[in-house]
Parts: C-alpha cells; structure tokens; sequence
C-alpha cells in the first residue's frame, strides 16, 4: 500500500485525535485564539493586522511543516 501525501495528512491527523496530550494543547490554542481575537477586534485595522500576523505566520510554518512531514514520511505499513 502507497498512500498520497493528502492519505497521509488525514492518517496523522487520525492519530492526533487520539493524542490526549494534543487534543488539550489544541483546546487551549483555540481558547487562547479566540481570546487574541477578542482582544485585538477593538483595534484599527492597520494595527490589527500586524499583531495578528504574527500568530497567523505560526499558522502558516505549521501548515507548511505538515505539508513537507506528509509528501517525504513513509508510515512503517506502506511499501
């Protein structure tokens, strides 16, 4: 069995989500998000953008490094 790098993607997230460990960081990310959000909404566009930049670049490394794991891993069951 060959998976594709998406095949891959889902089988880890798949795993994740038995992570306990991961599941409670991902809980408190999406409270700590949402809190920056709110914090952040009362502020002028310009200077909102720029302080949510930063979080979102996270975002954007985090994807990418998911991405680049996916297309070059192989999990121990593939040919």
């Amino acid at each position: 069995m060959k998976l594709t790098p998406d095949q891959r993607r889902q089988r880890l997230f798949d795993i994740m989500e038995d992570n306990s460990e991961y599941m409670q960081i991902k809980a408190a990310t999406e409270r700590a998000k949402a809190r920056f959000q709110k914090l952040t909404a009362w502020l002028p566009p310009k200077l909102r953008n720029h302080l949510r930049e930063y979080p979102g670049m996270f975002y954007f490394l985090h994807q990418r490094m998911i991405d680049t794991v996916c297309q070059q891993m192989r999990f121990p069951d593939e040919d």
